[in-house]
C-alpha cells in the first residue's frame, strides 16, 4: 500500500485521491517500516482516498456470497 518513495530521505510519500486504503495493512506496513528504521513521518494521505476496514470486508464477502451465479470472484479487499 505504500509508495516506495517511503524509503527515500527527505522525500513526501504520498498515498492518493481514490487509492483504496485498508487500515490494517496500512498500520502493518507502518510498523514493520518503523522497525527497521524507516522514516515514516513524512506520509500524507489525501482526503479524497477510500478508508475500508474489516466491516467493509465482511460485507464484501458475504455480499459476494448471495450473488450465487452472478458472483464476480471478490477477494474481499
Amino acid at each position: 500500500l505504500l509508495p516506495s518513495g517511503i524509503l527515500s530521505d527527505g522525500v513526501n510519500a504520498v498515498i492518493g485521491n481514490g487509492v483504496v486504503v485498508d487500515l490494517e495493512v496500512l498500520f502493518g506496513e507502518l510498523e514493520a517500516l518503523n522497525a527497521r528504521g524507516v522514516d515514516t513521518s513524512r506520509l500524507r494521505v489525501s482526503a479524497n482516498a477510500h478508508v475500508i476496514t474489516q466491516y467493509h470486508r465482511t460485507l464484501d464477502k458475504v455480499t459476494e456470497r448471495f450473488l450465487g451465479k452472478r458472483m464476480i470472484g471478490t477477494t474481499g479487499r
